[in-house]
């Protein structure tokens, strides 16, 4: 029990007999979560973009994510529960995004920092002294792993830190961080198969973007898709290590 079998067993059942309200939080996610930061973005006023991206996204999101996880619970999930998991952790759900803004800034600046470039080495001044910085030393080389590794560690700490949030008795982001990491590194074949899946379905977005309106019905259900399959991963995953053979009751 909670294997990858399983996870996707009931992960395909599921998009099949819950399809209308998939459907519908995901519709829900992008109308409320992304419409305004969109529409000012279109307007040209980017900075009250990213405001409102802020305001809206985050509680959308978990939102989503608590549907799914009564879903993933074999529980009832209805149009309300979407706005009521967005009330009841969208202080969580705003801190979570703060701090990942955060740390992809801090990221991507070292990054840039230590990023190959055409013009060879570079020299900055540090205080009176210069520093020369040569992206193809074994030293910047060296940083640049560093870097991608802290990245891998940050994105597996993300898979599954909100159904992790939502299964706890007092919602807590850095627990919910740390457990997804166990998670995801404690059952390697089950974070495997997801990230196969997750980058399957990065690419489908991609090809369909040129032919948005044909793939219009896949892209609505998409994120709704994604909450589903990591919410069942977690709860599958604990009911395993605790030893339980069957979901809860509908309540």
């Amino acid at each position: 029990m909670g294997g990858p079998r399983e996870v996707l067993g009931k992960w395909l059942r599921g998009l099949w007999e819950e399809l209308f309200v998939l459907l519908t939080a995901s519709a829900v996610w992008t109308v409320i979560g992304l419409g305004p930061a969109l529409l000012l973005f279109a307007l040209g006023l980017a900075p009250l973009g990213f405001i409102a991206l802020l305001a809206a996204l985050p509680p959308m999101t978990i939102g989503v994510y608590y549907v799914t996880n009564r879903l993933a619970h074999d529980y009832v999930g209805k149009f309300s529960h979407i706005f009521e998991g967005a009330r009841l952790y969208a202080r969580q759900a705003w801190l979570l995004a703060v701090v990942n803004v955060f740390i992809v800034a801090v990221l991507w600046a070292n990054y840039q920092f230590y990023a190959p470039s055409e013009e060879g080495p570079r020299i900055i001044g540090v205080g009176g002294a210069e520093l020369t910085i040569d992206p193809s030393s074994t030293w910047a080389v060296a940083a640049r792993s560093i870097l991608f590794s802290i990245a891998l560690v940050w994105i597996y700490s993300q898979l599954y830190a909100l159904p992790m949030l939502l299964e706890q008795k007092e919602p807590n982001i850095w627990f919910a961080m740390r457990n997804s990491l166990f998670l995801a590194f404690g059952s390697p074949a089950l974070t495997i198969t997801l990230s196969v899946i997750l980058f399957i379905l990065g690419f489908l977005v991609l090809v369909s973007l040129p032919q948005f309106l044909r793939w219009l019905p896949f892209l609505l259900i998409l994120p709704a898709m994604i909450a589903f399959l990591t919410n069942i991963a977690v709860v599958q995953r604990l009911k395993a290590l605790k030893g339980e053979t069957k979901a809860g009751e509908e309540r």
